[in-house]
């Protein structure tokens, strides 16, 4: 019960300030036609009645055109007012002619209830409906009209008994309808909050940031999906064109394609910009975004997303650097080195291309690693261990054995070798680092 009520106080709050201001229009104007019938009555209604009916009716046109700057937290006292004073106008306006239980203006009476109910609180709305059911009650008990034609049925008891109880069950029934009707808008309101909720989750799932601006280009909403992902900083510079913000920053040439995709109303992916922050940071965002049409097809804006990969574009170039500083290290150190998988030689430094005997690196990749071991005992060793290798997880190696190689030009080298397990480009190879021990032997 907790949860429906604050669902249908929800309701209300986001139903009133749209449906309240046509409700005052529509009031004013009834007021207007209640004045403009009350001055066509014939001359035997007395000045006095008459005066204080266009009294009434001029003050539900007052009322109802001043409920229209009312403040949204005075709304519901304002539509309570307004009702009741048109409650009271029509009583009295059916009381001066004489029509008693007749009088068309009381079957407005279930509308108003209805649309009471359904906008405002049942302790505000309820005592204007006992208000409208007391009237209904008193009007068969008011003295007979003051010499103005009425219907002839309008004195029957038995008809003015049958009419009242319909007035009331008619009363009643605006009532319950008000009050479902009360209840279904909540309903879909706390749908439409369901709704808008998942969304967002949704968002800040795949998003950092939500962003939107108008047909003129101009930024009308920016919001962090994240507590603490990214700050936009904007403060009051909603309202200006976002690349002519200081914060924003992006190339020459993305500038132009951003700017070709709104003008064309081209929904645009992944666009790479800069941000930078109130402390001076910048943030490099991915921005993605649509155009926006209302029901008629007319152009409003732009809405999209923006996510922050800061980390990801710092992670990549510390990996750059990494890389670029093992390929450095790969090729100035004087120790041989050969990468190579199933016995095919992939890469190797220029110590390793020269302890070879090959021209360039070019020259020896792809050959047989085997082919430039001596035949026999180092051969044999050597295919046992890249066996051996290939079947070992990536970071486990083998201990250094003596080895003897035959190079290109024909000089038999002695060497030490070495191999460990790494992940290469393209899969797990093998490095074999070297040392020649010819002299020393």
């Amino acid at each position: 019960p907790m949860l429906a009520r604050a669902d249908l106080q929800r309701a209300r709050a986001q139903v009133q300030p749209r449906v309240s201001r046509h409700l005052f229009l529509t009031l004013a104007l009834f007021g207007l036609a209640g004045v403009l019938i009350v001055a066509q009555l014939p001359s035997a209604l007395p000045t006095a009645q008459r005066g204080l009916l266009l009294l009434l009716h001029g003050g539900v046109i007052v009322a109802g055109l001043l409920a229209l700057r009312v403040p949204p937290r005075w709304v519901e006292a304002a539509l309570a007012a307004v009702v009741l004073l048109v409650v009271l106008a029509i009583g009295a306006t059916v009381l001066a002619i004489g029509w008693r239980l007749a009088g068309p203006g009381l079957a407005l009476y279930a509308l108003l209830a209805c649309l009471l109910c359904a906008m405002v609180r049942r302790r505000v709305a309820l005592p204007v409906v006992a208000v409208m059911a007391l009237t209904l009650v008193g009007v068969p008990l008011a003295p007979p009209g003051l010499g103005l034609p009425v219907p002839p049925e309008a004195g029957a008891p038995a008809a003015g008994a049958l009419r009242l109880l319909v007035h009331l069950l008619v009363l009643g029934a605006g009532v319950m309808g008000g009050l479902v009707l009360a209840g279904v808008v909540a309903r879909h309101m706390r749908a439409a909050d369901e709704r808008e909720h998942r969304f967002r989750s949704l968002l800040g799932i795949a998003a950092d940031a939500y962003w939107e601006i108008d047909e003129r280009y101009r930024l009308v909403a920016a919001t962090s999906q994240r507590r603490g992902a990214l700050d936009l900083g904007l403060g009051g510079d909603l309202g200006a064109v976002p690349w002519n913000l200081p914060q924003f920053g992006c190339d020459d040439e993305t500038l132009d394609l951003l700017q070709a995709d709104l003008d064309t109303r081209a929904p645009f992916r992944n666009l790479a910009l800069q941000w930078r922050s109130a402390s001076g940071t910048v943030r490099h965002l991915m921005a993605s975004g649509e155009p926006r049409f209302d029901e008629r097809g007319v152009f409003c804006g732009y809405w999209g997303v923006v996510r922050d990969v800061t980390a990801d574009l710092q992670a990549r170039q510390a990996l750059a650097a990494t890389e670029t500083r093992y390929q450095e290290l790969f090729s100035r150190i004087p120790t041989p080195l050969v990468m190579h998988r199933a016995g095919r030689v992939i890469d190797a430094n220029p110590a390793a291309v020269n302890l070879f005997g090959y021209e360039s690196l070019t020259a020896m990749v792809g050959r047989d690693l085997l082919a430039s071991y001596e035949s026999g005992d180092s051969r044999e060793r050597e295919r046992r261990r890249i066996d051996e290798l290939d079947s070992l997880p990536p970071g486990q190696g083998l201990p250094v054995t003596d080895f003897r190689i035959t190079g290109r030009v024909g000089r038999r080298v002695s060497v030490r070798a070495t191999g460990v397990r790494v992940e290469a480009d393209d899969g797990p190879a093998v490095l074999s680092i070297y040392v020649d021990d010819t002299e020393r032997r």
